[in-house]
């Protein structure tokens, strides 16, 4: 936001790229920089604490980078949806935590209805149901379609 709208955005405006070019430059920066992430935790994790990923380390990997996708995208569209960027992190800052709750990552829960049916679609859900059902021996197939939503 701050960076289309000022001097540098100018100086973007004014340049041949296309405002689409610009958002996905950033939004595969953001991924990259997610999935650099992600490996130093799981590095970190191995060899300071000891944590055994076993033969999980692939599906862990492509949720993590399926799960940042989704973000990056989530991201773009609340910036671009509000035309502040401010206003579209804000919005964001209060979805993170309700698609948290929802999907039990703060506590396990079980919601039944249209709540438990909207659980079941929140990247959050469909993320850790991929990493346990894969830890935990579920079907290949069901991990698979969790990390594809």
């Amino acid at each position: 936001d701050k960076s289309y709208y000022s001097t540098v955005g100018n100086k973007i405006k004014s340049s041949p790229v296309r405002l689409a070019d610009m958002f996905i430059g950033e939004g595969i920066g953001v991924v990259i920089t997610i999935m650099l992430q992600v490996i130093i935790l799981l590095l970190v994790s191995n060899f300071a604490f000891g944590v055994n990923f076993g033969s999980s380390i692939p599906v862990i990997l492509l949720t993590a980078f399926s799960l940042s996708v989704v973000s990056t995208i989530l991201g773009i569209f609340a910036c671009m949806a509000t035309k502040k960027g401010l206003i579209g992190l804000a919005l964001l800052n209060v979805l993170v935590p309700i698609f948290t709750f929802l999907s039990g990552g703060f506590v396990k829960v079980n919601f039944s209805g249209v709540l438990g049916f909207l659980s079941k679609l929140t990247p959050n859900y469909l993320a850790t149901n991929a990493i346990f059902k894969d830890i935990y021996g579920g079907a290949a197939k069901e991990v698979y379609l969790s990390i594809l939503g």
